[in-house]
C-alpha cells in the first residue's frame, strides 16, 4: 500500500487504519533492519511503543478493534499501589461481620464458605438475610 500523503507522528492521527498500519509496519521494519545498534534500537522501539500507546488512548474506536494493549512497564503495579493508597479502610458493617464471625472462622475455616443459616432461625441481621436469600437464589438458579 502506498501512502496518499506523507505521515508523521502528528499526521498519523488523521490517517486511515490502513495508513496507520503501513506507517507502523515501516517504522518497525526500519528499527529491525536498520543499522541502528543497542541503545539506538532501544530508543527507537521505546519511541514507537510510546507513540502506539498514545495513539490508542486517543482513538478509542480504533483501539477497541486492536487485539493488544501497550502499557508502560510497571503501570499495573503503580495503579494497584495508587488504589491501595486511596483505601480508607473497611466499612462498619464489614467490620461487624468480621468481629462476629472471626472466632468461628479461625476455629473452623471451612465454615467461612458455608452459607448463612436461613432467617427462620431468627438470629440473622436484616442485611445478612438479604445476602442469604441472594445466595440461595444463586444456588437454586444456575
Amino acid at each position: 500500500m502506498a501512502l496518499t500523503r506523507p505521515l508523521n507522528v502528528q499526521g498519523l492521527f488523521a490517517g486511515t487504519p490502513d495508513e496507520v498500519q503501513y506507517f507502523l509496519t515501516c517504522s518497525l521494519s526500519n528499527v529491525i533492519w536498520s543499522s541502528l545498534i543497542g541503545d539506538q534500537q532501544v530508543y527507537r522501539v521505546n519511541s514507537l511503543l510510546s507513540f502506539i500507546q498514545n495513539f490508542l488512548s486517543e482513538n478509542e474506536p480504533f483501539a477497541e478493534r486492536v487485539r493488544f494493549h501497550v502499557k508502560e512497564k510497571g503501570a499495573h503495579d503503580r495503579a494497584l499501589l495508587a488504589k491501595l493508597a486511596d483505601f480508607q479502610g473497611i466499612d462498619r458493617e464489614t467490620q461487624e461481620i468480621l468481629d462476629r464471625n472471626s472466632r468461628i472462622w479461625s476455629d473452623y475455616p471451612l465454615s467461612f464458605w458455608a452459607r448463612p443459616m436461613p432467617a427462620v432461625f431468627g438470629f440473622l441481621e436484616p442485611e445478612d438475610q438479604v445476602v442469604t436469600y441472594y445466595l440461595q437464589t444463586e444456588c437454586d438458579d444456575p
